[in-house]
């Protein structure tokens, strides 16, 4: 099946092959729901605006548990990720929760300077929090700094995969360890506005605003 979430904030659960409809569901909770979802096995976690967490069972739709975070000033602009059995989210305000993956229980809250669009990233062994003028590397375990590095221009957006982050500047792409925040190389870039940034095997992908894709 095929997990659909339309602008009306209803989950849908589809057949792939036939049109067919499994469940639904529309959270009663305050505020809409953010693009995407956490995808765990045989679940998905999604967040409202408003800070509202479902954990919600992909076989029939009923829901598993759900909490609900502080966010201060802030509102949650994108679905949560997942790294070491925890369950990473951030607001807008830069306030980050870590959760329990199972009972979506709060294990450790930081607050950190970050950029609007997907600030963070997974590893194994850290999490990386992408801010306008600092990457900082935070443990998993306890929300403790492992590492922190000062940026000289304001990153537009990033990725990550295995010990690499990438960040893209107005002006260049830029990859960093992630287990040390160690800058590894820099690359300049044309006057295009980068928009997303995306890895395969052995690929880094730049997509910019005006819809151009450089490997």
């Amino acid at each position: 099946s095929v997990i659909v979430i339309d602008r009306n904030s209803t989950i849908r659960s589809i057949s792939s092959d036939r049109d067919e409809t499994y469940w639904e569901l529309t959270p009663t909770q305050s505020g809409d729901l953010v693009r995407g979802a956490l995808v765990l096995e045989e679940s998905i976690v999604v967040a409202t605006t408003s800070g509202h967490l479902l954990r919600i069972d992909t076989r029939d739709g009923t829901i598993i548990s759900q909490t609900q975070i502080p966010i201060g000033a802030g509102i949650l602009r994108d679905a949560p990720i997942e790294a070491a059995g925890k369950i990473f989210i951030s607001t807008s305000q830069g306030l980050i929760h870590a959760l329990d993956q199972k009972s979506l229980e709060v294990i450790w809250t930081r607050q950190v300077e970050l950029i609007r669009r997907k600030p963070m990233q997974a590893t194994e062994e850290l999490l990386i929090a992408t801010g306008p003028t600092t990457l900082v590397g935070i443990n998993l375990t306890d929300g403790s700094t492992a590492w922190q590095q000062d940026l000289s221009q304001r990153p537009l957006v990033c990725t990550s995969k295995s010990s690499a982050l990438f960040i893209a500047t107005a002006s260049e792409i830029i990859r960093y360890s992630t287990r040390t925040g160690k800058l590894i190389w820099r690359l300049p870039i044309d006057q295009s506005t980068p928009h997303s940034l995306a890895t395969t095997s052995n690929l880094l992908l730049h997509l910019d605003t005006d819809g151009s894709l450089r490997a």
